[in-house]
């Protein structure tokens, strides 16, 4: 991971979405069951392979999107939104594989 910008980060809005959603119990538990169920097929655990990591990405930027649309604002998700600033920025994927690292 060369060339980060922001805390070894792709950019400020990465390290943001990253430091709020592993920051807050709720939202890290029901992204870590997400990452659980990837890795299950019937009793057998799955290695984590591209498809997995992508699909994961994909999820987490619905999840924090969803999170983050107008009638759900309250004041946590406003402070969230605000700190974070622009989610087109955000590196999704790179928020996945360091959830990962902490998983695998």
């Amino acid at each position: 991971m060369e060339n980060m910008e922001y805390n070894g980060w792709t950019n400020r809005e990465t390290w943001a979405v990253n430091l709020w959603i592993t920051n807050d119990y709720g939202m890290s538990k029901d992204l870590e069951i997400y990452f659980q169920e990837l890795h299950q097929d019937g009793e057998e655990v799955i290695e984590t392979t591209p498809e997995i990591m992508r699909n994961y990405a994909e999820y987490l930027e619905s999840y924090v999107g969803e999170l983050l649309e107008f009638e759900n604002l309250n004041r946590t998700t406003y402070s969230m939104l605000t700190d974070i600033g622009s989610l087109y920025r955000v590196n999704w994927r790179e928020i996945a594989e360091g959830f990962a690292e902490v998983l695998a």
